[in-house]
């Protein structure tokens, strides 16, 4: 099923990634999203329509939650968990910064590691910069820092303490609507933006699978996609484990000839062998229900379907068109009304 995946509670990592790092996601370009809807408040943002009521009465009723784990931030609404970007992480690490430092001293150890942890995130490139050296330095900053602090807090736990405290303050007192606006400032600057479940049908910026949500849009027409997203193939297939496929959803690809014939050029490459587009050598069956007369579009590097079509005409086989009107008057006696109602 090359033409989506599962993102789900977002445990997908790259789906993951996308959502803590925005376009400075070097997964970035796996999905099909649109960084630039005609909405102007989802411009390099990412719509997540995964509420169950409208944002502001889910954020005042205490639902979005921020959670401090293994060296990193997360914001939790029911089974959801979503990364928050570490670039806006010291927003919470600063609150109450004054009071532990007064506690602690200035120039206590785990304090001064604590501050430079803080400044090394403040100092992220920002989660819009999708030029490639930016990215890898966002990458490689992020995971030093995040490690950094999981030692850090196993090492001091007045740190541990503070943190929590934070985020205890960041998550607000239900009843006290002004308790929640420092937590709605820093949802504000995620690279995804949370909203109330039936907003999806017109203002989603994601190629969804129909319209399922949790069912992402890939785009395996770029080449670095598909070699990702078919790498434990291409090693069965070079290690002879398999030798067909059954290929589902193949119209919702961007495009389907394409994308066969690049399935059938790693299977060319994994056996060493020739390729011709005369010659396909992986067995590819497409999972697409055929009607009447329709044929399988010309040039799929395919050999035919999964067998609808023929499943269709063995049915037949079954059925007496004889009885029909019979059928009619027992369903018109059952019913009441005729079998054209």
């Amino acid at each position: 099923m090359p033409n989506h995946m599962g993102i789900g509670t977002a445990t997908n990592p790259w789906w993951r990634d996308v959502l803590e790092n925005g376009r400075a996601s070097p997964a970035a370009r796996f999905f099909d999203i649109d960084w630039y809807p005609v909405k102007r408040e989802l411009r390099r943002k990412l719509l997540l329509p995964i509420l169950g009521d409208q944002y502001g009465q889910v954020l005042e009723r205490g639902e979005l939650t921020l959670e401090f784990r293994e060296g990193t931030l997360l914001l939790k609404y029911f089974d959801h968990e979503l990364p928050i970007n570490p670039r806006q992480a010291p927003r919470v690490y600063r609150t109450g910064l004054t009071k532990l430092t007064s506690d602690l001293g200035p120039a206590e150890p785990h304090l001064v590691e604590f501050l430079s942890i803080i400044s090394t995130l403040q100092k992220l490139p920002a989660s819009t910069d999708d030029r490639p050296d930016q990215i890898e330095e966002r990458q490689r900053e992020k995971e030093t820092a995040r490690g950094r602090l999981q030692r850090l807090v196993s090492d001091a736990p007045r740190i541990l303490r503070h943190i929590e405290d934070a985020v205890r303050e960041f998550n607000g007192v239900p009843g006290r609507p002004e308790s929640f606006d420092a937590l709605h400032e820093l949802l504000e600057e995620q690279a995804y933006r949370l909203s109330y479940w039936r907003t999806a049908s017109h203002e989603i910026n994601y190629r969804r699978f129909f319209d399922v949500n949790g069912l992402a849009g890939l785009r395996v027409e770029d080449p670095e996609v598909f070699a990702s997203i078919h790498r434990l193939l291409a090693d069965l297939i070079r290690n002879e484990r398999v030798t067909g496929v059954r290929i589902d959803h193949p119209d919702g690809l961007f495009d389907p000839k394409k994308y066969f014939n690049m399935l059938q050029d790693l299977a060319a490459e994994a056996w060493n062998l020739p390729r011709s587009t005369s010659w396909c050598p992986l067995y590819v069956v497409a999972e697409k229900i055929l009607s009447g007369r329709e044929r399988l579009p010309a040039g799929w590097a395919v050999h035919g379907t999964t067998g609808y079509n023929f499943t269709n005409q063995v049915n037949g086989l079954f059925v007496n068109p004889e009885h029909a009107r019979r059928m009619r008057r027992i369903y018109a006696k059952h019913t009441g009304h005729s079998a054209c109602d």
